[in-house]
């Protein structure tokens, strides 16, 4: 989620370069970008369209939840912007992590996003290490378990086979709702 100050200043329209270039692996990972400012939904359609962003571009020009959320740009007195800043937020909009984006070096880079959004996934997705779990269940057949460290863990719990607790298969196929 990013809070943005509007068009007409020069640095957004520099760091908006950024989220350009990161939309399509956005989408191909069934993640979201969504941009808020006070600028009427006009001028965010014209921004996006010049932008070629195709991501959700919300509108709070009667400045509805500036004060609430706590974002307002204190330097501006004439637009009274969004400060800027970014979130990312897990599926039920808990926060991970925020960014200060006030001073443009603030604002996060594309890797530093991918990197919130790997561990977002890492915690929210059931499948995540599906080749690992794949190879815990085939133990030493293959050979991968003693390289991945599989084996030293398993038997550090009880189970001197490497093998692991037999799978009934009621694990295959759940996944957690990616919402967001």
């Amino acid at each position: 989620m990013h809070f943005y100050r509007g068009w007409f200043c020069p640095k957004e329209r520099a760091y908006f370069a950024k989220p350009v270039r990161f939309q399509e692996e956005m989408e191909v990972a069934c993640s979201r970008l969504v941009s808020v400012s006070v600028e009427p939904f006009e001028t965010q359609a014209a921004c996006r369209a010049g932008l070629g962003a195709r991501w959700t571009f919300l509108s709070d020009s009667g400045r509805g939840y500036i004060d609430e959320l706590g974002l307002l740009e204190t330097s501006d007195s004439v637009h009274r912007p969004y400060s800027l800043a970014v979130f990312t937020p897990y599926p039920d909009l808990i926060i991970h992590r925020a960014y200060n984006g006030y001073w443009f070096w603030g604002r996060p880079t594309n890797e530093e996003l991918r990197w919130d959004l790997r561990q977002i996934t890492r915690v929210t997705r059931l499948d995540w290490e599906v080749v690992l779990v794949r190879l815990r269940r085939q133990g030493p057949r293959w050979g991968a378990g003693s390289f991945l460290g599989v084996r030293s863990r398993r038997a550090a719990v009880g189970d001197p086979s490497g093998r692991g607790p037999p799978s009934n298969g009621a694990d295959r196929g759940r996944c957690a709702s990616t919402a967001g």
